[in-house]
């Protein structure tokens, strides 16, 4: 046991050295472009001005709910663009290493220091290149894997017959959890389209109270929260622009 500690600390400190040489490249320093999307599109959440008025690269592809949620640093708590920049970086780092130790752990809990080293290893420019741009990929992802994990216990197929005989049982009683996963994956839709993937998979399992629970959060989100926030007329235009940028992609996207 004491060797294989020996084995594992030389790794780390060697993963932590290339990682640092990686980080420290002054080509790839962090200048936070999409943070600051996102930054401005607070900014004009606050102000009730719309977020869809930008083309091009810094254009805003998210919904106007996630635009109110930036607004909420911009507008409501003290720190700058650049402090915010800063704690997004470490926050977002560490989310990603706690994930992929996480799903190490999943793989085989024996080995799953070295997993994690390995994955660091493989993802390290991924990550940094992730960072140094202020991405916020982790969000949708992190919403979205109560979904996959649900889909993954269960099976992605429709099952045998007594399978579904159990499945349109369940879909008779209310499945708070799955109520919840829908929830979680209806903000993940929000942030990324990707996570539209898996309606045909919650259709094929007979998962009403997950697509029920998606509905709600749609409605809550879209129309009752940025109604409260921006008024009916705002909040139904603004939905409408943001369903249109989705279809307008400029050349530089």
């Amino acid at each position: 046991m004491s060797r294989l500690r020996a084995w594992n600390a030389i790794a780390l400190c060697l993963v932590c050295g290339l990682v640092f040489v990686q980080f420290r490249d002054r080509g790839n320093r962090p200048d936070f472009s999409d943070f600051a999307v996102y930054w401005v599109a607070g900014e004009k959440a606050a102000e009730h001005r719309t977020v869809y008025d930008v083309q091009g690269h810094n254009q805003f592809k998210y919904s106007p709910f996630v635009a109110l949620l930036w607004s909420v640093p911009v507008a409501h708590l003290p720190g700058t663009r650049y402090q915010w920049g800063w704690l997004h970086y470490a926050v977002s780092g560490c989310a990603w290493l706690a994930l992929w130790f996480g799903l190490a752990r999943a793989v085989d809990a024996r080995r799953a220091f070295g997993l994690w080293l390995a994955l660091i290893l493989v993802f390290s420019i991924g990550l940094r290149d992730e960072l140094k741009l202020g991405q916020a990929n982790v969000v949708p992802l992190l919403l979205v894997l109560p979904a996959w994990f649900a889909l993954a216990r269960r099976g992605i197929g429709a099952g045998s017959s007594a399978e579904r005989e159990r499945a349109g049982a369940a879909a008779r009683r209310f499945d708070a959890r799955g109520f919840a996963i829908g929830a979680a994956w209806a903000l993940a839709v929000q942030w990324k389209l990707y996570a539209l993937v898996l309606a045909p998979l919650w259709l094929l399992r007979r998962r009403p109270h997950v697509i029920t629970g998606a509905l709600a959060m749609t409605v809550l989100t879209l129309g009752v929260v940025l109604s409260l926030a921006h008024g009916p007329a705002f909040a139904l235009a603004e939905t409408q622009r943001w369903a249109s940028s989705l279809s307008a992609s400029s050349e530089e996207l």
